[in-house]
């Protein structure tokens, strides 16, 4: 075999070895992200768990069968009365997710900032009910737009797996 062929084979083995190496370690990092989300077992070589494992290691995660302890009305009064007070902090630690905070804080900071925060308040006092599944519910309120017209909007509430309700959004 010449020199010229054998350089050829060389590069062509070093190539193939490259791109072994970057799949293999493509695939462990596909499989440790499963295996820290919980999905795959912690040991080599990180099989995927069925779904029926799942189910019987998380359950369904259904809230349906979860009874409710605090409803949607129940949190909208809580919030409400918060927000009459002025007390920013309290209504949305009590009736948003922990998540939602800082952005919900934010949100009304600004509002009271532009001095529309008693409009906002008066609008969102009054809901109708919208619809309500197992873990969703939606409640419509009629707001002030700018200029005076009569607008509204759609305020969201979710169910945590407690059994309380938390607005998700408006």
């Amino acid at each position: 075999m010449s020199n010229k062929k054998k350089g050829i084979l060389a590069a062509l083995v070093l190539i193939i070895g490259v791109l072994l190496i970057l799949m293999v370690a493509g695939w462990m990092l596909e499989r440790q992200e499963l295996v820290a989300e919980g999905l795959a077992k912690s040991k080599f070589p990180y099989v995927k768990y069925s779904q029926e494992e799942l189910i019987k290691i998380y359950g369904t995660g259904e809230p349906s069968d979860i009874m409710t302890t605090q409803s949607p009305e129940q949190t909208h009064a809580i919030f409400i009365s918060h927000l009459k007070e002025g007390e920013i902090d309290e209504a949305v630690e009590c009736c948003f997710r922990r998540g939602d905070w800082d952005e919900t804080k934010a949100f009304f900071e600004r509002v009271k900032n532009e001095d529309k925060f008693d409009v906002m308040v008066s609008d969102l006092t009054e809901i109708k009910k919208g619809m309500m599944f197992d873990a969703t519910a939606t409640y419509l309120y009629s707001g002030t737009k700018v200029g005076g017209e009569k607008g509204g909007g759609i305020l969201e509430f979710i169910r945590d797996n407690a059994g309380k309700w938390f607005i998700k959004g408006f």
